[in-house]
């Protein structure tokens, strides 16, 4: 969170807080897969 600037981590910690912990999970498989096709390809 130190990278990110001021203006982007509030909306973030507030679709979290709205969503809940089902949609944080999908949005960490789908960086994970993002992060497995950079390094396959």
């Amino acid at each position: 969170w130190d990278v990110a600037p001021s203006e982007f981590q509030t909306p973030c910690i507030t679709l979290l807080g709205r969503r809940g912990g089902s949609s944080l999970a999908a949005a960490t498989l789908n960086a994970l897969a993002r992060m497995a096709r950079g390094i396959r390809f």
